[in-house]
């Protein structure tokens, strides 16, 4: 595999020597196809290399990855975050550098397509995710936003 002159030696070797050294291809494929630029490119995989580290410490593998261990990452491990190497900490980079890891490991087919929701759960989570835009939306008093979330749960239900 290749040496990522972008990144630090330590980040490297937690990148490459780690549980997802097998995607760093692909995802190194995936920053070009994009047209990342340079510093945005290793950004990312210093946030995934900080990620693989932290998978090692848990011995979890990549065949066992789902969106809570991203979660989990981000809420409980970030927090308390003493690792070297300047790895990235800032959560909504982590998380945008992170969600492609998962695309990637089903597309590969190392772990399982997630299942389409369906049924009133499925409809209760997306109005809440509505909910959500739309009062930040309110928040700066654009129209009638803060009425929108009323009107479309009495719709649903």
């Amino acid at each position: 595999m290749p040496k990522i002159t972008a990144i630090n030696p330590l980040l490297q070797a937690w990148l490459l020597e780690g549980p997802l050294a097998a995607q760093v291809p692909a995802y190194i494929e995936r920053l070009r196809r994009g047209r990342y630029a340079t510093q945005t490119s290793s950004r990312c995989l210093n946030g995934v290399a900080h990620f693989a580290h932290w998978m090692s410490m848990c011995y979890l593998r990549a065949h066992m990855l789902h969106e809570g261990c991203i979660d989990q990452f981000l809420r409980y491990h970030l927090p308390r975050c003493d690792c070297l190497g300047g790895a990235l900490r800032t959560p909504m980079e982590l998380h945008a550098a992170l969600m492609p890891v998962l695309e990637i490991l089903r597309t590969q087919g190392v772990i399982a397509r997630s299942p389409a929701p369906t049924g009133p759960m499925c409809c209760a989570v997306a109005l809440e995710d509505v909910e959500l835009e739309v009062e930040g939306v309110a928040a700066l008093g654009i129209g009638d936003a803060a009425e929108a979330p009323r009107r479309w749960r009495a719709q649903v239900q």
